[in-house]
């Protein structure tokens, strides 16, 4: 074990040397960030693989130091604004309009447990008035049917207002063009019998999709089991029968229409090989072109990973942090790496041609030979 321990570390430090000479040679900023922008939080998920990490004491980033670490960043591109609950603090949209105004984001994507439908309505009619060149995407959990889903929620009558609160989304959406609202399903052994169930329950809803990912990290239950690959071969194949019957029409025409089926039908791929330990076909971009910025300041390379370093500490200077060495070992950490996080999966993409174009011409589910 000793002679393995020493291996390893031996190809971390290689690693973090090829990082450091990276950065010398002008390596680039992120192109997306995520932000948790409060580590408030009005549900209890069974899932959450963030639990340790919400409703936290002290002082959570004020707007004056958001807009301080904005002018340090670079333009990027997409911004994935997480918590906690979101929409529990009361500057979002200000939030969002700094990003718009100083790092010109193109997008940005709001997970929402949907339980408060006033504070999301008023909050939201502010971003897009605030940011009306930026495209919103909402993205609303539903875990299963009434009961089930508000078992693994963790609120009683969670249903009930999770659905009435992507009913108006939808309508919402209808109207505003750069707005989309789509379901999504945290799939484990809990509630992976029930998919078809619900999935009858969200046909008629007013979404541009419904889309799953499997449990990830260490969730507040620890029962709770992901999928293995052969049950996710069939959550993909329902996933694809349900969109392309009643949701089609929402992910665009042509070329548009063709580029998100394939890119749905390739991060399915991928799942299913990570879920059989084969990992990534392509190194992850954590601490390349993604970073996290917690409420307080701290940053990661990755959600999965642990905190490297505070903004406050770099005179709320991202630009100083990220090229410094301070996230060097745990960037040593990334090849190898492996994980069914979709917003890395997504990034990932992005940062590397040659999966990106293999992403747009895949044309169906692949599972791994062991399936």
């Amino acid at each position: 074990m000793a002679v393995m321990d020493s291996r390893r570390m031996a190809a971390r430090l290689a690693s973090m040397a090829r990082f450091r000479w990276g950065r010398l040679r002008g390596r680039r900023m992120p192109d997306e960030v995520i932000f948790a922008v409060t580590s408030a939080c009005n549900a209890r998920c069974d899932f959450c693989y963030y639990w340790e990490e919400l409703n936290q004491e002290g002082p959570e980033l004020t707007l004056e130091e958001i807009g301080r670490i904005a002018r340090s960043m670079d333009p990027f591109r997409y911004l994935w604004i997480t918590g906690g609950e979101p929409f529990l603090r009361g500057d979002l949209p200000e939030i969002v309009e700094v990003f718009a105004r100083t790092n010109r984001i193109s997008g940005v994507h709001i997970p929402t447990n949907g339980l408060l439908p006033d504070r999301i309505r008023a909050s939201l009619e502010r971003i897009l008035t605030l940011a009306p060149g930026v495209f919103v995407k909402l993205l609303v959990p539903l875990l299963g049917p009434e009961e089930l889903h508000d078992r693994l929620f963790g609120v009683p009558g969670a249903f009930r207002r999770v659905l009435s609160t992507i009913g108006w989304l939808g309508e919402m959406a209808q109207r505003r063009p750069n707005l989309s609202v789509s379901v999504n399903t945290v799939v484990s052994d809990r509630n992976i019998l029930a998919l078809e169930q619900l999935l009858e329950l969200t046909k008629d809803l007013p979404i541009a999709s419904h889309v799953a990912s499997p449990i990830r990290g260490s969730p507040l239950d620890p029962g709770l089991r992901a999928p293995s690959p052969r049950e996710w071969l069939k959550v993909s194949e329902l996933l694809l029968e349900h969109n392309r019957r009643h949701h089609l029409g929402r992910w665009g025409g042509g070329l548009l229409r063709r580029w998100n089926v394939s890119r749905f039908l390739y991060q399915q791929n991928t799942f299913m090989r990570v879920l059989a330990g084969r990992g990534l076909p392509f190194l992850c971009a954590a601490g390349d072109t993604i970073a996290v910025i917690e409420s307080q300041g701290e940053v990661r390379i990755c959600e999965l990973k642990e905190r490297a370093a505070n903004l406050r500490d770099y005179g709320l200077d991202f630009r100083r942090l990220w090229l410094s060495g301070s996230l060097d070992w745990e960037r040593a950490s990334v090849p190898g790496c492996s994980c069914t996080h979709a917003c890395f999966i997504s990034a990932s993409l992005n940062a590397r041609p040659r999966h990106f174009l293999k992403s747009l011409l895949t044309s169906r589910l692949s599972p791994p030979a062991a399936v």
